[in-house]
């Protein structure tokens, strides 16, 4: 019978086909499924194994890079910059690198190396590291705000709201990026760069009521002015109206009702029901807020129930799916036991399901286990 290929490897004649330096992508599949079955140091041995047949094979060095970050016990960032020497324009290496440096600055003392252990960085040393990866990855909104974090922290305000300014204007069409830069120069003083920016916000591809809604939220929560959050939720409700991606001007003043109320804000709650109830009564957001209240007072979850199953019948009459889901996901957290809610709490698969988990989130924080009926 004829020795296998790998017999015959062993033994000095021609690699099999296995082992053979053309055949790498055999040996990234081997470290997926050692890293799939939890076996990463198997795992790291066979990508370590393929970059020594090819260097510079970006796939090995991408999943190299993401076991050394998840297992937190050897350093990202020279694998980063092996991807990019062969790649300059990878995202996920850049991503990766720009958020290393961040997590350096962040952390209360080096990770690396026994002697730096024992001493945390001065701001001077956080900003020079933050401006060593700008040169590295320019322009990098990630680096810019937290370069500009750090200004404002040193009291530098100009200084950070430059760096807020050139995070925005990198990253435009980025809703995370742009949600941050607003919040931040807001904390700054740099108001005046919000007013002046904010067209190129609107103009957001894929913009959702929500992120609005989300940044006012934010803006009431920080107490940066009951101005600028009203702005933004008048930003909301306009951007509803236009009824793209399903969005409906019902759903953003539930969303927004919520907001308000979860940051003790009753008397601009109050406003908003009063407009969600005068121009779209028949939506079912009534309903809902009100069995939202019957929750906070922690006195009638079956009025609760009773009120949210009349909200989904309501809001499906009047076209609201996104009412109709978030009272459905809301009752079902009512009716579980406790020890079922974690798997509710798992970020749901649909749109409107990311959007109502916050409100999600407050009604069970709201509930003690005894209200579980």
């Amino acid at each position: 019978m004829a020795a296998c290929g790998r017999c015959l490897a062993r033994d000095g004649a021609t690699p099999a086909p296995q082992d053979a330096p053309d055949n790498l992508e055999l040996h990234v599949k081997i470290a997926d499924m050692s890293k799939q079955v939890g076996r990463d140091e198997a795992a790291e041995h066979e990508l370590e194994r393929l970059l020594a047949l090819n260097a510079q094979y970006v796939p090995a060095l991408v999943r190299l890079g993401a076991l050394y970050e998840a297992r937190g016990d050897r350093d990202p960032m020279p694998i980063w910059r092996r991807v990019l020497a062969v790649e300059p324009h990878h995202a996920e290496a850049r991503e990766a690198l720009a958020q290393s440096y961040v997590k350096k600055v962040q952390e209360e003392s080096p990770r690396y190396g026994w002697f730096d252990r024992v001493r945390r960085r001065s701001q001077k040393e956080k900003v020079a590291l933050l401006q060593e990866g700008l040169r590295e990855l320019p322009g990098h909104p990630a680096l810019l705000l937290e370069l500009g974090e750090l200004q404002r922290a040193m009291r530098k305000p100009k200084d950070a709201c430059a760096c807020f300014t050139q995070a925005w204007e990198a990253a435009p069409q980025q809703s995370s990026v742009v949600g941050a830069a607003i919040h931040s120069l807001l904390h700054a003083g740099g108001g005046d760069i919000v007013t002046r920016l904010l067209p190129t916000a609107r103009e957001m591809p894929g913009l959702l009521a929500m992120f609005w809604v989300d940044v006012g939220r934010s803006a009431l929560h920080c107490q940066l002015g009951q101005a600028w959050t009203e702005l933004f939720w008048t930003e909301a409700l306009a951007l509803a109206a236009q009824g793209r991606h399903s969005d409906t001007i019902a759903y953003a003043l539930v969303q927004i009702c919520e907001a308000a109320y979860g940051e003790q804000a009753p008397a601009m709650a109050a406003r908003y029901e009063a407009q969600l109830r005068a121009e779209h009564p028949h939506s079912g957001g009534g309903e809902l807020l009100e069995a939202y209240q019957a929750v906070h007072d922690r006195s009638d979850v079956a009025r609760a129930l009773r009120l949210l199953r009349q909200a989904q019948r309501t809001a499906r009459q009047a076209n609201e799916p996104g009412i109709a889901e978030l009272a459905e996901q809301i009752a079902e957290v009512l009716q579980s036991p406790p020890r079922s809610l974690f798997d509710l709490l798992a970020p749901p698969g649909g749109r409107r399901g990311r959007r109502g988990r916050r409100l999600l989130d407050r009604w069970l924080d709201e509930l003690d286990e005894e209200d579980f009926v």
